[in-house]
């Protein structure tokens, strides 16, 4: 009775061991907060928008600056995905995406934008800051100084598969000495706006594996 019992222990242990040890982890799908799998069989690119549509408070500087920084992004956000074979850009097929979104009520314009484009997923970034540096890059009297936030988002369910904020205005090293490391990567220079909000997108994407990141 002794040796039956340690047969049946070993093939109770065993048997859960056999069992997830021949699980496989699916891959080339898009990974949701929630946990879903959504296979991403095109990511439609909209326009980049600044906040200068929606607060009525900024000056006209500000607005001046925004709307450069919008051309910039749109710019940007083409050289870093151009790559990427899933992605289309709403002007690229003469898109007519009509109204902007309303805050907080989107989710009908992705569905729509996205449909237009046949296109499951949308990518949404606005601009919120955008002010390029006073000076040359070895000798400013102010920093760059940009802030954006993108997401991801699937349509049919609106699930969000990615999102993430950039909010930077250079310091020097004498005034943060955590910020050596970039500084030293910067080459000790003060870069242009157009450079922070790359290194902005570049970072962000990064960290999205919808995007091949992490």
């Amino acid at each position: 009775m002794t040796g039956f019992f340690r047969a049946v222990c070993v093939v109770v242990v065993c048997v859960p061991v056999l069992l997830f040890g021949c699980t496989k982890k699916e891959v080339g799908k898009m990974q949701s907060p929630s946990g879903s799998n959504v296979g991403a069989l095109c990511i439609g690119v909209i326009q980049a928008e600044s906040v200068v549509d929606y607060d009525g408070t900024l000056s006209y500087e500000d607005a001046k600056n925004l709307a450069l920084g919008v051309k910039v992004m749109n710019k940007l956000l083409r050289e870093e995905l151009k790559g990427n074979k899933a992605v289309r850009f709403a002007l690229d097929d003469k898109i007519l995406v009509g109204e902007k979104p309303v805050p907080g009520n989107s989710l009908e314009y992705f569905r729509r934008v996205g449909k237009e484009m046949s296109c499951n997923v949308v990518l949404q970034t606005t601009v919120n800051r955008y002010k390029d540096r006073d000076g040359s890059k070895f000798s400013a009297e102010s920093p760059a100084s940009v802030s954006f936030d993108y997401r991801l988002v699937e349509i049919e369910k609106g699930t969000v598969l990615c999102r993430g904020k950039f909010d930077e205005t250079q310091q020097s090293v004498m005034e943060n000495l955590y910020a050596f490391k970039k500084a030293r990567a910067r080459g000790f220079t003060w870069v242009s706006a157009e450079d922070l909000m790359r290194e902005g997108l570049q970072a962000r994407f990064s960290d999205c594996s919808s995007f091949g990141g992490k």
